[in-house]
């Protein structure tokens, strides 16, 4: 079987023509800052939307120049859903490990750089930007599943103590059930005060 070739990235475009550059500024550019204070807002920290458009923009399909302003919005936009969601699930302490982890305060939309082997869209973070990675060959595709890469982006960043998803498994799991359980132990052993204390982050 023949060895799949490494991928290369497009070189940006010099100059993007004058209705894309009209689209991008009326469709995206003009509500750039107010996304950005939504961002801000959820997190309680000044965020930047650092989007390179000659470079994303070399993946784009031939012709289509009416929509690319909606489309970078759009992906803002989902970024957006996806962090209400993650922070949602998490509370305050997943907005500290997302903060620590994301500690330049940062989105951008690069290419993924493993090409064909990687799905349509998907992310990391890389150097403490957070980073929508999208297939060279789709791009503008599967914005709104961003969140099923969002809580995976964050913990692939190492930290002392458990990961945030780990704590909260914990919480839901363990301690939402451990009053019980110690009601039947104690039953068991006729020692009605005992304590189960596991700790967690010791062990």
């Amino acid at each position: 079987m023949p060895k799949s070739l490494a991928f290369e990235p497009k070189p940006a475009i010099e100059k993007l023509s004058i209705s894309i550059r009209k689209d991008i500024r009326g469709k995206y550019e003009s509500d750039k800052d107010e996304l950005e204070a939504s961002i801000g807002e959820l997190l309680g920290a000044s965020f930047h939307v650092e989007i390179n458009t000659n470079e994303v923009l070399a993946y784009n399909p031939p012709g289509l120049t009416s929509s690319v302003g909606a489309m970078f919005k759009r992906y803002v936009e989902d970024y957006i859903s996806a962090l209400e969601a993650y922070l949602e699930k998490f509370g305050d302490e997943g907005k500290i490990h997302f903060l620590e982890a994301v500690s330049r305060f940062e989105l951008t939309l690069p290419v993924n750089e493993l090409g064909d082997q990687e799905t349509t869209i998907s992310a990391d973070i890389k150097d403490g930007v957070f980073r929508i990675l999208f297939h060279h060959e789709r791009l503008g595709y599967n914005k709104n599943s961003l969140s099923d890469f969002f809580s995976k982006a964050v913990e692939s960043i190492q930290r002392a103590g458990y990961s945030i998803v780990a704590k909260t498994s914990i919480e839901e799991h363990f301690h939402s059930e451990i009053e019980e359980l110690m009601a039947e132990i104690g039953e068991i052993l006729a020692m009605p005060d005992v304590v189960l204390d596991p700790d967690f982050e010791e062990n």
